[in-house]
């Protein structure tokens, strides 16, 4: 075996050795650009779920807090009024309280200003 025959076995060897190499590179590159790519599609994919639910949600909020369905609920769940709308709800801080009819009279502005700074 001459020297002529070791060096180019060597050198053979090395351009295999770094042709592995460098197809073993693209392989794995290959397969994380593929997994990237199934990632993000799932990513996309909530993300229209989300939005969508999001536009239900605020359509169901919006229909809540129409004063339509708080009438129909007080009357359904609480019992006040009757079909022609008699009644009202008015809403404090220490209970909710029910009136039929006319409006009560309510605090005078001056009364109302004063309460504010504690008088």
């Amino acid at each position: 075996m001459s020297t002529k025959d070791f060096q180019t076995k060597a050198i053979f060897i090395t351009f295999l050795f770094f042709f592995l190499i460098l197809i073993l590179s693209f392989l794995k590159q290959s397969w994380v650009y593929y997994h990237t790519i199934s990632n993000l599609s799932q990513k996309e994919r909530a993300i229209r779920a989300l939005q969508q639910r999001k536009k239900a949600l605020e359509a169901k909020l919006e229909e809540v807090q129409s004063p339509k369905f708080l009438d129909k609920q007080s009357r359904e769940i609480l019992g006040v009024g009757d079909a022609t709308g008699a009644a009202w709800l008015s809403h404090s801080s220490e209970k909710a309280v029910v009136y039929s009819g006319e409006m009560p009279p309510g605090p005078s502005h001056l009364q109302q200003w004063l309460s504010l700074f504690g008088f």
